[in-house]
């Protein structure tokens, strides 16, 4: 085949994986147009995520089906766990953000089923294809799973500090509000600023600060800001002087956060262990192996 021929079959591939690919794209936002037609049940969450999700703005139809069906997956859970985490800003339901993520998948495995049909054979098409859409969901949730443990990992490192931080406040005299509003200030950039930033918001819509430090519990779900909502929630209801409260809190996260970098220097040491083997046996091979492959082949080296 000339080089010609080849540029030729190479386009004409991705002109037809492009056509159906967008075709069946239009199709299902034609579905939605009609469906929005009959039936008006449009709300600020949904226009916000179509705002956010051209794939969802396209296939609305198509991921409330697969949401719906998903309803009783196990992966809703886990999504549930860490989507306020790993998609923050994002109005999500876990069963909505599952429907989303197999839609992908369907698309994903669709369209680079159809380019390897054309451009290299029907069967390989047919092995690869499923094998994208089975493994795109699983990839695809363990990257929100990462990106919230990032984000924990981050608020739980700055915790202690934000604490003292309250603790001072409180202890100059200032109001749970008024040191909330400090420490998110000196937290502008940071995630646990933004966190507690909300906790603040909520505060000031007429949130009671139990059900605002609640929230933010189940939002960052994480054993260190558990253990210090529960804390100050217990402080406030027993009239306990809260900046001394804090300043406890403080001492035991400061005490967790060297056990933890411990714990992660331990665990880095089995880690490096393979490596390392592997490296000293490449090293072993290469300085033993000028003497050992005379003495194998002899003359023919």
């Amino acid at each position: 085949m000339s080089d010609i021929s080849f540029i030729l079959l190479m386009f004409s591939s991705l002109s037809l994986g492009a056509g159906v690919f967008f075709g069946l794209w239009a199709f299902l936002g034609l579905a939605y147009r009609e469906n929005d037609e009959q039936v008006d049940y449009m709300d600020v969450r949904y226009r916000q995520l179509k705002e956010k999700s051209l794939i969802f703005r396209h296939c609305f139809v198509l991921v409330l089906e697969l949401a719906d069906f998903s309803r009783y997956s196990p992966r809703v859970e886990i999504i549930r766990r860490d989507l306020p985490m790993g998609e923050r800003g994002n109005p999500w339901e876990p069963e909505e953000f599952l429907g989303l993520v197999r839609t992908q998948g369907i698309l994903a495995a669709l369209g680079l089923g159809i380019f390897i049909w054309v451009l290299i054979h029907p069967v390989a098409s047919l092995m690869i294809a499923p094998f994208v859409y089975l493994f795109y969901e699983p990839v695809r949730i363990r990257f929100l799973a990462d990106a919230a443990e990032k984000r924990r990992r981050l608020i739980r490192q700055r915790l202690p500090l934000l604490i003292d931080l309250l603790s001072l406040s409180l202890g100059a005299g200032s109001t749970f509000s008024g040191s909330l509003a400090t420490a998110v200030r000196e937290n502008k950039n940071h995630p646990i600023g933004e966190e507690f930033g909300e906790v603040l918001r909520q505060i000031g819509l007429g949130v009671p600060e139990r059900k605002s430090l609640e929230a933010l519990a189940k939002r960052v779900s994480d054993e260190p800001v558990d253990e210090m909502v529960f804390a100050v929630n217990k402080a406030m209801e027993l009239g306990v002087p809260l900046a001394n409260t804090l300043a406890e809190i403080a001492d035991q996260m400061r005490l967790k956060v060297q056990q933890w970098g411990e714990k992660a220097a331990a665990e880095a040491q089995v880690k490096i262990l393979f490596p390392s083997v592997v490296i000293m046996i490449a090293c072993m091979i290469v300085i033993v192996a000028p003497f050992i492959l005379p003495a194998i082949f002899g003359e023919a080296m």
